[in-house]
């Protein structure tokens, strides 16, 4: 039951982080930011649990839905959005493959953690992994900010803070 509550949220905010992604009036690196922050702190919510029933529990179970859908959302939105037509179906067979190799990677370091560590061991592992992928966003992020300010001086600093992928497009 407890898996069920982060799949049903996970089937509820999936379309929030869709129609995020497609607004041009939002930055799609803050979406993934904040994805990947929620997603990290669902897991590490999960070592305060005292029992499987403990609220704290279900909070961190919703929480960890949010970021979780996130990360399913922005895969496809970003193979849609940067692959040609003609290449779309192997780059989304090579997403799924290496989406499919991520979890079974998950599956086996969890399982080998929570029984020699301890059974939160999965959930510290995958919020390590989300911490590891935050951190590099966040530098590509600010390093393209930074990269497009030095480079185009016509570019507004401000419109930068929204979409810095989007404004290097429109010049």
């Amino acid at each position: 039951m407890l898996s069920g509550i982060s799949y049903a949220v996970i089937m509820l905010t999936c379309i929030i982080y869709g129609r995020y992604y497609e607004r041009r009036n939002f930055s799609r690196s803050k979406v993934m930011i904040i994805m990947l922050f929620l997603a990290a702190l669902g897991a590490l919510l999960l070592n305060f649990a005292s029992a499987p029933t403990a609220y704290i529990t279900y909070v961190s179970l919703v929480v960890l839905g949010v970021g979780m859908s996130g990360l399913l959302t922005a895969s496809l939105y970003l193979v849609n959005e940067y692959s040609t037509p003609e290449s779309r179906g192997f780059i989304t067979g090579l997403q799924t493959f290496f989406g499919v190799t991520g979890i079974l990677f998950q599956t086996v370091i969890g399982a080998i953690l929570y029984e020699f560590v301890n059974s939160t061991g999965p959930f510290n592992y995958f919020a390590g992994t989300c911490i590891v992928v935050l951190i590099i966003t966040i530098y590509i992020y600010k390093n393209r900010k930074q990269e497009l300010l030095s480079t185009n001086p016509a570019v507004d600093s401000s419109s930068l803070i929204e979409e810095p992928i989007d404004t290097l497009a429109e010049t």
